[in-house]
């Protein structure tokens, strides 16, 4: 008789955590079916980021829901006509399993190939295919990779200056100094690309030595998109011993890791170490608290 009852609950058990295992699976899905209209104008949308192409034709947007309740929802992204009309995202809706990290000078969406968490229906995306009339190419550096040097010389010399402590959902500015360290004037240089410098990474990593950044610069092509020619007019002259000094937001910088628990890939409270590149240079490691 005992066997019996053990076995009956035994199989209920396993009836139970089959169904709780169905329920987390398809969770998302419930979620994401309040929203199955993507829009602007949706009461519980939240802007992550935006971003204009350089032709001004066309704007991409990363964001998700606020469910209230059911807390947020997983990220999304989508490009648009830059049109104050155009509010419809589900028309440049971003296929699952690829993430839009910036745009090239020619105006091409550029994404990157990421793993979600959530089940995802996959999609193949080639180089030339078009979003809602954008054409799409691929990021092909990753977080490893630095850019290439810029004609500076290594008599200057680049560092960073940070605050022991910031507080999480504000900016985290920093400071980049370059120090002209010969005796005769060096040159520069610093164009400020979608508000922070082209040719600048970040790596941000916890305490653990973790990589929290997918890529060490939100426009990680940028390095390639510019001739000399178009960078000679934001070239800055050092005279011996000069330093330049020049603010941005770090985490304007990279692209953070979108995770099950950090979902808008922001900085929570904790303490960090950061070190920031300028082409082939890089400065020193220092640590960081977000209160």
């Amino acid at each position: 008789m005992k066997k019996w009852i053990l076995t009956i609950i035994g199989i209920v058990l396993i009836g139970i955590v089959g169904i709780g295992i169905k329920i987390n699976s398809d969770f998302d899905k419930v979620v994401e079916a309040f929203h199955c209209e993507h829009s602007l104008k949706d009461a519980s949308f939240v802007l992550i980021s935006e971003s204009i192409s350089p032709n001004k034709k066309h704007k991409y947007y990363e964001y998700q829901f606020d469910n209230g309740g059911f807390g947020y929802s997983r990220v999304f992204w989508s490009v648009l006509e830059n049109n104050e009309n155009k509010s419809d995202l589900e028309k440049g809706l971003i296929p699952d399993g690829y993430k839009i990290v910036g745009w090239t000078k020619e105006n091409e969406l550029i994404l990157e190939k990421w793993e979600p968490y959530y089940e995802i229906n996959k999609t193949e995306l080639k180089n030339g295919t078009e979003v809602n009339g954008v054409k799409i190419a691929f990021a092909k550096l990753n977080v490893q990779i630095q850019f290439p040097g810029y004609p500076t010389s290594d008599k200057v010399e680049f560092n960073i200056k940070a605050e022991k402590k910031y507080y999480a959902g504000k900016p985290i500015e920093i400071k980049l100094i370059w120090k002209n360290k010969s005796n005769s004037n060096e040159k520069i240089m610093i164009r400020d690309y979608w508000e922070h410098p082209i040719g600048t990474g970040a790596s941000i990593m916890d305490l653990n030595n973790v990589e929290l950044t997918s890529q060490i610069s939100s426009h990680i092509l940028s390095s390639q998109l510019f001739s000399p020619d178009d960078l000679k007019e934001y070239e800055i002259e050092l005279k011996p011993n000069e330093t330049k000094e020049y603010s941005v937001d770090l985490l304007k910088i990279p692209i953070l890791k979108q995770t099950e628990s950090n979902p808008k890939s922001t900085l929570p409270k904790g303490k960090y170490k950061i070190q920031v590149f300028y082409y082939s240079k890089m400065s020193k490691e220092i640590e960081i608290e977000i209160k």
